[in-house]
């Protein structure tokens, strides 16, 4: 997962000790996949260590990973992760000055939010 070409996996530090780690893989669609276009980028994987929670490494990382690739984004998670939903909603909506759009797949189990950072 981390040699692929098609994901890139970063470690998060805050002073020097390992916070979490996110993984930004290009489109490959699927289920979750909301943007149809193969050089779009995704949250393949984002987590946070409990003890820096709500302390802003996640906004921060969130919106580093943002800046780095540029282009289409969709940011997916589970319908029923109410946490992960408020988190990506709030970041995306900041991120893009309400400039993005929410999604579900078919079975509604799948939501998630796509924008255009060009």
């Amino acid at each position: 997962m981390w040699t692929e070409d098609s994901r890139h996996g970063f470690f998060i530090r805050v002073d020097g000790k390992l916070a979490g780690f996110t993984i930004v893989k290009r489109n490959s669609g699927g289920d979750f996949s909301f943007v149809d276009d193969k050089t779009a980028h995704h949250i393949n994987q984002f987590f946070i260590m409990k003890k820096y929670r709500r302390k802003g490494v996640g906004q921060f990382a969130a919106k580093a990973m943002f800046d780095k690739f540029r282009g289409h984004w969709e940011v997916c998670q589970m319908s029923n992760n109410t946490p992960a939903r408020k988190f990506w909603k709030g970041i995306v909506a900041e991120y893009t000055q309400d400039k993005y759009s929410e999604h579900s797949n078919e079975a509604g189990d799948w939501v998630g939010f796509t924008f255009n950072n060009k």
